[in-house]
């Protein structure tokens, strides 16, 4: 084996520092470095739950003086829905009998920006007609009015709460065998039904 000489052993050392700087380099670039770099996760988020669309109430309360009253709720958008409720009242003892039912249109607005959830405002026009037989005599009265609630309602679908109180204002007539005149007022008005919803 021939001896290297000095100029040999200058040049392979060159070239040696050369290729290790050389591989260093490299192995420093970007390029490299690309492949060992995690990529991005996406998260997707889940959608919101849909809002309740509609809904029928019942006054369990009403049930323990006797009146049958029932609404319902229908979506329009997303913070406004239309109600329709009515009432039946029968009661009779003896000689005296008393019959009466109501109707109602209205709106009901969520300022939360969701159906059936949250502070709800309640507008109303409320009607209502009134039958009395007592020993003979009848009478009957003709009763219309704005009604304005403002309560909480709770969505637990398909169950549903609403909690509410407000004010009625009446005006109408009472007519009977020997009694005509027009009667007008205001009296508190609570709202408290439960009920089912759907989507």
């Amino acid at each position: 084996m021939r001896p290297i000489n000095k100029f040999q052993y200058q040049f392979i050392s060159r070239r040696g520092v050369a290729a290790v700087a050389l591989a260093v380099s490299l192995a420093f670039t970007p390029a490299a470095h690309a492949q060992e770099m995690p990529r991005p996760q996406l998260s997707v988020a889940p959608l919101p739950e849909p809002s309740s669309r509609g809904g029928i109430f019942f006054n369990p309360l009403a049930l323990a003086f006797g009146l049958i009253s029932a609404e319902g709720v229908f979506g329009a958008t997303e913070t406004l829905a239309f109600t329709v409720n009515g009432a039946f009242w029968s009661l009779s003892s003896g000689d005296i009998s008393l019959s009466a039912y109501g109707l109602g249109v209205g709106l009901m607005y969520f300022p939360r920006g969701k159906l059936f959830q949250g502070l709800y405002f309640a507008p109303s026009l409320q009607f209502a007609q009134a039958n009395v037989a007592s020993f003979g005599d009848e009478a009957s009265a003709t009763l219309v009015g704005p009604r304005g609630i403002v309560g909480y309602h709770w969505d637990w679908h398909p169950f549903a709460l609403k909690l509410g109180g407000g004010a009625q204002y009446y005006a109408g007539n009472v007519t009977g065998d020997d009694i005509d005149i027009s009667i007008q007022g205001a009296s508190l008005a609570i709202d408290a039904s439960i009920g089912f919803t759907w989507r």
